[in-house]
């Protein structure tokens, strides 16, 4: 009997799936079939029913896992630790991150010093707004911007970073020629830059009354990359729902200024994102720890 084989069941238990356990330790499916079905023939048990993509454990399966679970878990964080005292936080460490986000300060400070951290480690980091398959593509880590909650996550962790504000803005001359709208309702009246949708739907809410005002217009620009809007906003077009964090340098600027501050747009989740690994290297945790202390 193989200690691969019952830590390769374990996961199998704690993921739901052959699937989940393979993604979890990084090898095939059928790595983990043939695993289970060694560890079955040398106890001389049935372990797990199989019922196409998902399985049942039998009443042996269970008292195995409930006895061997954690003591797995000691032996894994074990051999971690002895891993670590040996290993520098060096290597390449693979990112991927929505455009946007990319280029705020906030996140290109962050990765900034992260090097002046640990300059053994090398980072490469994909600038996408696409949706990456950090398993499929070999990952690290991911920074996701998202209004709904995050799609299945099984073979994933997150960790919430925080709300992206999102406010409304036109530059200052637009305004002294149409006029600043005081009301949601006004809105109709104005030219309206947006994401992706013509027919763009606003939801605001008065931040003291709680009062929800909703709005659909169409936007007479639209653009794939929110970045986008402010600039567009800045040459007097109209006026743009744009994240805070974004807005924040074209307002210091003085080519931007708030419209309707007292309400508010729903706000985004920022999640940075990782593959589940029972053993992952030392440069991702240090990344982990460095988001953790720094991240503002």
């Amino acid at each position: 009997m193989r200690l691969e084989d019952i830590a390769t069941f374990v996961e199998a238990v704690e993921a739901g799936t052959l699937v989940g356990a393979a993604d979890v330790l990084g090898v095939p499916k059928s790595t983990v079939s043939r695993r289970v079905a060694r560890l079955e023939a040398d106890l001389g048990e049935e372990l797990i029913r199989r019922h196409s993509r998902l399985f049942e454990l039998t009443d042996v399966g269970r008292g195995l896992y409930e006895r061997s679970a954690s003591a797995v878990r000691d032996l894994q964080r074990a051999a971690r630790e002895v891993h670590d005292a040996h290993d520098d936080v060096a290597g390449e460490l693979r990112m991927t991150l929505p455009q946007d986000i990319g280029l705020s300060d906030e996140l290109l400070d962050l990765l900034a010093g992260f090097r002046q951290a640990h300059p053994g480690v090398e980072l490469f980091v994909d600038l996408s707004d696409r949706k990456v398959d950090l398993v499929a593509e070999r990952f690290d880590f991911a920074f996701r911007g998202h209004m709904n909650p995050l799609e299945d996550t099984a073979s994933l962790k997150a960790r919430s970073l925080g709300r992206l504000a999102v406010g409304l803005y036109a530059s200052a001359r637009y305004l002294a020629q149409r006029g600043a709208p005081a009301c949601p309702a006004d809105l109709g009246d104005h030219a309206i830059l947006a994401p992706f949708s013509g027919a763009y739907a606003f939801e605001l809410t008065h931040r003291d009354s709680g009062t929800v005002e909703r709005l659909q217009l169409h936007a007479c620009l639209r653009a794939s990359s929110i970045t986008f809007l402010p600039y567009m906003a800045a040459r007097d077009t109209g006026i743009a729902p744009v994240p805070r964090y974004i807005a924040s340098r074209h307002v210091a600027r003085g080519d931007l200024v708030p419209v309707l501050e007292e309400w508010e747009l729903p706000a985004a989740t920022l999640s940075l994102l990782w593959p589940v690994s029972s053993l992952p290297h030392p440069r991702r945790r240090a990344f982990l720890d460095y988001v953790a202390a720094h991240w503002r």
